[in-house]
């Protein structure tokens, strides 16, 4: 008991500090505050949960920009709930999840599955579905089984400074609670 006690004073002493290292950062002139980062990419989504089934599926948009100095074709994701697909994914493999892997039961497992994803038109490009150019790709290590990052492709290059607009559609299942992640 006496440890709780001294860690809730710990707890409430940090509390205190941050809140008054915050009040006295804010209040010199808003020049002498951290400015923010170059937004690249916005989102727009539209979600539902299915708690009984574990699953988040819906739509997002993404507009994103090339703030590159070159023209880019290929476009790369991260489908990081596919890291809890199976234990076959590089990173079951590398054991993050090994106490657990050996015990999971089908309705742990976790995954994003990538419905369609089409490339909104505008003034530069035509719409046009790209779900038939998505690629998973294995850039650390050759692992086939591993889904965690794929690629798709445009059919002509998005210029430096210009923008793209995605429309994503999937289907997401929460693994078991583990790595920053599950239910």
């Amino acid at each position: 008991m006496r440890i709780l006690r001294r860690i809730a004073l710990l707890a409430s002493l940090t509390q205190a500090l941050a809140a008054q290292t915050i009040r006295e950062e804010n209040l010199g002139p808003p020049s002498v505050l951290p400015s923010r980062s170059d937004r690249i990419a916005n989102y727009t989504m539209e979600v539902k949960l299915d708690p009984a089934k574990k699953t988040v599926s819906g739509w997002l948009i993404l507009d994103w920009r090339n703030t590159s100095e070159r023209e880019l074709g290929e476009f790369w994701f991260h489908a990081y709930l596919n890291a809890f697909q199976n234990n076959k994914s590089t990173h079951m493999i590398e054991g993050k999840g090994e106490p657990l892997r050996k015990v999971m039961k089908e309705d742990d497992w976790g995954y994003l599955n990538i419905r369609s994803i089409r490339l909104l038109a505008d003034d530069y490009f035509q719409e046009a579905d790209l779900t038939g150019t998505l690629r998973y790709v294995q850039p650390d290590d050759g692992n086939k089984e591993d889904r965690t990052v794929f690629k798709i492709s445009t059919s002509q290059p998005l210029p430096p400074g210009r923008s793209v607009r995605f429309r994503i559609e999937f289907v997401s299942k929460l693994p078991i609670g583990m790595q920053r992640t599950g239910w």
